[in-house]
């Protein structure tokens, strides 16, 4: 998984989620968001940076009253400071004319890319109204405290998003506690994504990998590998066909565990030595 974090070579929050110029009914009525007013150089219009793969999920106010807006989340699961799952972001004020407003739903910005410039649509300076959350956002919703808020698992910012010092740099955070990004990116351990959540497969399990080495053990393996034990059902045929795997596994040195019939993390790691793939 990659690592989450804030898409502005400068931070420069001009109101923070609880601000009384315009904030606090949204971050204290039912339902709430958390927004923050960012801005880069002081007067300029400064890009804000897709900081991993986003698909656009709606985009609304170009060229009628409603606020120029964009909807984007995460193309996969990515790692935050509390949380490992999609993440979407909303950009507020925006110009019509921008690169932002010719973008689609569905459209995926790359990591790298910008996906807006700060602009004065709805506002009298130029800057970008942030709101980020877990999971999936498309629209606003209205709340208890007549503030049009965005609808979704809206969280504060500094709970979704890390600092790169390396690309942002921290004029005011308004007190915000974000954490800096870790040094090395998360590692996705795939052998354990692999299995359900005891670790391995053993007689009695279903589930659509035991389907996969099934099917491989019939096609590399017919010999000792009954077509009853197709399916994603670990029944006795394929526990017995693992079981003789990991015995002529063995006597070839390439598998170095308990004949036990279970296919674990060292059993996967033989198979893949014959050809399996996840």
């Amino acid at each position: 998984m990659k690592y989450f974090t804030f898409g502005m070579e400068t931070m420069r929050i001009t109101q923070d989620y609880n601000g009384k110029a315009s904030h606090y009914n949204h971050s204290h009525g039912s339902p709430k968001d958390y927004p923050i007013d960012v801005a880069g150089v002081d007067g300029g219009q400064s890009a804000y940076f897709a900081t991993v793969d986003m698909k656009v999920t709606a985009i609304k106010g170009v060229g009628n009253s409603s606020t120029n807006t964009i909807w984007l989340e995460s193309t996969e699961k990515v790692t935050t400071p509390t949380f490992n799952d999609f993440v979407w972001i909303t950009l507020t004020h925006w110009n019509d004319g921008s690169k932002t407003a010719k973008y689609k739903v569905g459209d995926v910005i790359k990591k790298g890319d910008i996906i807006a410039y700060e602009g004065t649509d709805g506002a009298s300076a130029n800057h970008l109204h942030l709101v980020c959350g877990k999971g999936h956002s498309n629209n606003w919703v209205k709340n208890s405290k007549g503030s049009w808020v965005i609808k979704g698992d809206s969280l504060p910012p500094e709970e979704v998003m890390y600092i790169d010092p390396k690309f942002t740099k921290i004029v005011d955070n308004k007190n915000l506690k974000f954490k800096e990004v870790p040094k090395e990116e998360p590692k996705e351990d795939k052998t354990e994504a692999f299995f359900p959540k005891k670790g391995y497969f053993s007689l009695g399990d279903n589930h659509k990998n035991i389907g996969k080495i099934a099917e491989f053990m019939y096609k590399t393996f017919p010999s000792y590998t009954n077509k009853k034990a197709l399916g994603n059902y670990y029944g006795p045929y394929l526990q017995s066909s693992i079981k003789e795997f990991q015995k002529r596994a063995k006597a070839e040195k390439k598998y170095d565990a308990e004949i036990d019939g279970n296919v674990g993390p060292k059993t996967l790691k033989a198979l893949k030595k014959y050809g399996f793939k996840e």
